[in-house]
């Protein structure tokens, strides 16, 4: 599993998303190792997220208003890191193998109360398909990828915070 995301420089995807009350979103994907990340939402939704380096920004569009964290704060940490690991500040919490598949739940060391992060894995060739986030309020939300490609060109703007136009005094960016 550390050679996977080793050997992964860049990923880029189609996602589904489903929250545990049901509501459902669609988008692109893009992953940038280490520690850049973006998920753009289709139409009508206008939220998206940036991981720049440093923080992860949430945008949400419907109220036009911007929120971040660390990097290290957040789950998604686990996939942006230079060096992929299952020990030290993470803790492996469950490991589960199908038919063609392979499910790996991990949570933060210091603080499993925060949520519980688990991927799903096609096996043979070993590839991310799924990813499954329990979080703090033990709410649960599904992301499925499709269209997946490794190791493509990305534009590096994409991993830079910047709000909407339509967006007039927020600052913009870092």
């Amino acid at each position: 599993m550390e050679d996977y995301f080793k050997q992964m420089k860049t990923l880029k995807a189609h996602f589904f998303q489903v929250s545990e009350t049901g509501h459902q979103a669609s988008g692109s994907f893009y992953l940038s190792r280490p520690d850049r990340m973006r998920l753009e939402y289709d139409p009508p939704i206008k939220d998206f997220i940036v991981a720049d380096g440093w923080f992860v920004f949430f945008w949400d569009g419907e109220l036009k208003q911007q929120s971040s964290e660390p990097i290290g704060s957040s789950l998604a940490d686990v996939i942006l890191r230079e060096n992929f690991r299952l020990t030290g500040d993470v803790t492996v919490v469950g490991i589960e193998r199908g038919n063609g598949w392979l499910e790996l739940s991990l949570v933060a060391t210091q603080d499993p109360g925060k949520g519980r992060l688990t991927l799903v894995f096609q096996d043979q060739p070993l590839r991310l398909i799924k990813w499954r986030v329990l979080d703090a309020q033990n709410l649960t939300t599904d992301v499925s990828l499709s269209q997946i490609q490794v190791n493509v060109p990305l534009d590096k703007n994409l991993f830079f915070f910047k709000a909407p136009e339509e967006t007039p005094g927020l600052r913009q960016g870092r």
